[in-house]
């Protein structure tokens, strides 16, 4: 099936820029003021409560939080959900080698890096089976990448360092569920036994 998306020369927001745009702290963003900025953490306060009332009064809820809780998994537990894993450079975005290979590389021989198409295809391929609705490879751009990092468990903002080997990111993108999205916060009631959620 062909994409619909549209293919552009140069990214759509360049007749926007009026200056410099220079990285962001991540320090600064709403989900790291929420846990230093007195007024944040009042809204923070005040959501849990009201989440933790929703959840014990309503069964739908509590399984919606279930479901929440279980597409994070992965973060929570290869990584931790203290900023600095989330933003990169630990736990499971980590850039080095996060396991053992399933078979052994000893005597196996390396991509050749200049047969670019041939790499690219096969990223594509792994990112469309693991999920990905759109995947696209360009070079990094340094003022889309958070110039440092907080960690919310420790309460410390760090240097956010990327190896200059790394020159070009993957980007992925994965199409929410619009029937989830409109039902929302009922969304258990989609998730029924023999109920589509794709019709």
């Amino acid at each position: 099936m062909k994409s619909a998306v549209k293919h552009v020369n140069e990214p759509t927001y360049t007749q926007f820029i009026v200056g410099d745009i220079g990285q962001y702290d991540a320090t600064h963003n709403v989900f790291s003021l929420m846990t230093y900025d007195p007024e944040y953490e009042k809204v923070r306060a005040r959501q849990m409560k009201n989440m933790k009332e929703m959840i014990t009064a309503d069964t739908d809820t509590f399984m919606e939080m279930a479901l929440r809780g279980g597409a994070w998994a992965v973060a929570y537990s290869v990584g931790n959900i203290s900023g600095v894993s989330l933003w990169g450079g630990q736990g499971m975005l980590s850039w080095n080698r996060l396991g053992r290979s399933p078979f052994p590389t000893s005597s196996i021989r390396t991509l050749d890096p200049t047969d670019r198409g041939y790499t690219t295809g096969w990223i594509k391929k792994a990112a469309s089976l693991y999920g990905a609705d759109l995947v696209g490879i360009c070079e990094v751009n340094p003022r889309w990448i958070y110039s440092h990092v907080y960690n919310i468990l420790t309460k410390k903002t760090t240097l956010l360092k990327i190896p200059a080997t790394y020159k070009y990111a993957i980007v992925m993108a994965l199409e929410l569920d619009y029937d989830l999205i409109q039902h929302r916060p009922a969304l258990s009631q989609l998730l029924q036994p023999g109920l589509d959620t794709h019709t």
